[in-house]
């Protein structure tokens, strides 16, 4: 066979070189973001260069558009993430209501204000479709003045937000109160960090009725920097307190429902000072990972419900099939030696056994084992246009539910853009026009291709 040498990557065996081989043979775009593409930016900060700018950016949400929205600038809203994030997506906040409810706001940061469609910068990043996780950097999917500044939604500064708001009881389950969709301009008081609001859940940082107790903490327990600004630290203490209060006995919902949770092992490496790696770890999964958890899936979930009533066929929604019947010989082996009795005819009866074991079993051992051979014959998620399925076909096989989407990581995922949007559109034209003008066979055949492509960069993200 003919080949021709296109270009030279470097020495092989070096760090750098074989991570851009990867990319090129996994068609993972690492160029930086033409002058096309950049154009509307610079516009909207009247700067010149703006490629690779890393300082800080003044920016004023232009007034007529905060008159546009919600504003909840005065609520004590603030994110959870962890300690190196520098794309905060996400942020929430806690209301105790006086009939005993609870209001929570789940706040995602309003990208596609910033991602007008089909410009040359929203075709790239249609095109890339998802930001990809190296161990000594990011590939991202917008440019870093939209993931890092003025989408993300840090501490002190105002941000536009689509949030999602809903009133739950105490014992996780929500009210009948229809939930409320709608752009809100926010102004996050503290970037917690899953450690820092770990301590909180485990009274190292204490819950007062003042904020005297500010003076006995060391930087260490509570970082200056990631102390409330604006708001009263011991209500920011109490905030977090609360949701973990109702994410416990939701999350036992879920798993009562039965939703898995497969504990695949994450790794974290630190650095040396050249940016390669020198240490791995396994990075534990804490009660603060799981509070935050708990609050995105339901926003997701009430997200993919009202898209399925505002846009109807349109709806972008995130499938996952059963394992199949035929890649489950490992489970059924293990289950003749344990002596576990499951009727393997039926995937619904494997699954349902199998959940209650998970749910019931003592032995960390055998939950252990059968987590690893779970994942075995899992079949992946995938995006998915309602038109182009059933119903029946909709539902989500490791959450448990009938439907599903991505609505809460617009900054890395284009998925959940396409989801704002398509939810943004109902929201405006309600319900009739919507499903009138969204479901046209042109519209359908386009986001199915968007779907198509954000399934196949996901998968070779990994």
């Amino acid at each position: 066979p003919f080949a021709r040498n296109v270009r030279s990557l470097g020495e092989a065996g070096s760090i750098n070189t074989e991570i851009e081989a990867t990319l090129i043979q996994n068609n993972v775009s690492s160029n930086v973001f033409s002058d096309e593409a950049m154009e509307p930016i610079k516009r909207l900060l009247s700067i010149n260069d703006i490629n690779g700018l890393t300082q800080h950016v003044e920016w004023q949400i232009p007034l007529d558009e905060i008159n546009k929205r919600k504003d909840l600038r005065d609520y004590r809203i603030f994110t959870i993430d962890p300690p190196t994030a520098k794309d905060l997506d996400d942020a929430v906040h806690i209301q105790e209501l006086e009939d005993g409810t609870y209001s929570v706001g789940v706040h995602i940061a309003d990208v596609s204000y910033f991602l007008e469609e089909d410009t040359a910068l929203d075709l790239e990043a249609r095109n890339r479709a998802t930001s990809v996780y190296l161990v000594q950097k990011v590939i991202p999917m917008l440019p870093p003045i939209l993931c890092e500044q003025l989408c993300s939604l840090n501490p002190n500064v105002d941000r536009l937000a689509f949030s999602c708001i809903f009133k739950m009881n105490q014992d996780g389950t929500l009210c009948d109160d229809k939930p409320w969709f709608g752009k809100t301009v926010i102004r996050s008081c503290a970037k917690l960090d899953y450690p820092t609001a770990q301590r909180m859940i485990d009274g190292v940082i204490p819950l007062t009725n003042n904020d005297d107790f500010l003076t006995t903490l060391s930087n260490d327990v509570w970082e200056d920097k990631r102390r409330p600004i604006g708001q009263d630290a011991y209500k920011l203490v109490k905030d977090v307190l609360l949701l973990h209060q109702l994410a416990v006995p939701r999350r036992q919902l879920r798993l009562n429902n039965g939703a898995l949770v497969i504990q695949n092992s994450k790794l974290t490496f630190s650095l040396d000072h050249h940016g390669n790696p020198n240490n791995v770890s396994i990075y534990k999964i804490h009660d603060s990972n799981r509070l935050i958890e708990e609050y995105m899936l339901l926003a997701n979930y009430l997200v993919a419900q009202e898209l399925l009533l505002l846009v109807g066929r349109a709806a972008f929604l995130r499938k996952h099939s059963p394992p199949k019947l035929s890649d489950m010989t490992n489970i059924k082996l293990l289950c003749e030696k344990l002596n576990i009795t499951i009727d393997f005819k039926s995937i619904n009866n494997i699954s349902n056994t199998i959940k209650h074991l998970l749910l019931t079993c003592d032995n960390e051992i055998i939950k252990s084992i059968f987590n690893a051979l779970l994942v075995q014959p899992m079949q992946l998620a995938k995006y998915i246009i309602a038109n182009n399925e059933s119903s029946t076909n909709w539902s989500h096989f490791g959450l448990s539910i009938p439907y599903y989407t991505h609505f809460t990581s617009p900054i890395r995922r284009y998925a959940d853009v396409m989801v704002h949007r398509l939810l943004e559109k109902g929201l405006l034209l309600g319900e009739a026009l919507a499903k009138e003008q969204l479901t046209t066979d042109q519209y359908i055949d386009i986001l199915t291709k968007i779907a198509d492509n954000c399934n196949t960069k996901r998968e070779t993200a990994k």
